[in-house]
């Protein structure tokens, strides 16, 4: 086990020429900056995301869908992941057709979760306050029991921790991804991305240039200060980053 300031790797990363990563926590509970930090070093995480940078294709799916997604992007790609806040609860059902899993929690205190949902859906739509800190509880719990069971590479974030030290969290990002930690402009871009407060446009802080087989639109060339973000390539077996 490796700690940092801002988290651990509970279980370490395989060296191989393939991965899948998964993004997951709870709903409010900042899997969206962790996702986009994984984007920003170079990981493939689906195409015109939001600026929650969830993937539609996994949201809310019935499983026999998400492993026909699964087999599409294994077809074009070696490294890529997803983000889906409640992805947990199928996880299990298909965690054994990812090609080497690495899963990113990201762990938060319970009450913020459920003062964020009165917040963001204000006072109409919001869930009973009660029944929010509950949900809260379970899902990481849940999420907790999940990264003990599964015997994959398993990095655990605090968000909390995370609001401290942007710089600790993007290189122990880094390490878990066996990605060279990043430095200059890219570096500066990262901490600016998870600096801004609230959701944002990825393409505002990053270009990306299109990869095999994905549809990514840039509307961000007009900055030609921004940091250019390639595909990962996987390093080879028993290289580290």
């Amino acid at each position: 086990m490796t700690f940092f300031k801002t988290g651990a790797i509970l279980r370490p990363p395989i060296h191989a020429d393939t991965k899948t990563i998964v993004v997951f926590g709870t709903e409010r509970g900042g899997t969206s900056p962790i996702a986009g930090i994984v984007r920003g070093l170079g990981v493939y995480m689906g195409d015109n995301l939001e600026g929650n940078n969830e993937d539609p294709l996994f949201m809310h799916k019935p499983v026999s869908r998400l492993k026909e997604v699964i087999r599409l992007r294994n077809s074009s790609h070696a490294v890529w992941g997803w983000k889906f806040p409640k992805a947990a609860q199928q996880l299990p059902l298909y965690l054994k057709s990812l090609r080497n899993p690495h899963l990113i929690i990201v762990s938060r205190d319970p009450v913020a979760i459920a003062l964020g949902n009165q917040r963001w859906n204000g006072p109409e739509m919001a869930k009973n306050f009660r029944f929010a800190l509950n949900e809260a509880a379970v899902y990481n719990m849940q999420n907790i029991g999940l990264a003990l069971a599964a015997n994959v590479p398993t990095l655990l974030v605090s968000y909390e921790k995370f609001r401290g030290n942007f710089e600790d969290t993007i290189d122990m990002v880094a390490s878990f991804l066996d990605i060279i930690k990043p430095e200059g402009e890219l570096r500066s871009r990262l901490v600016q991305y998870v600096s801004a407060p609230g959701y944002k446009k990825f393409e505002k802080f990053f270009r990306t240039k299109e990869s095999p087989g994905s549809s990514h639109t840039d509307d961000a060339h007009e900055n030609e200060a921004e940091s250019s973000v390639e595909e990962v390539k996987a390093p080879e077996p028993g290289q580290t980053a």
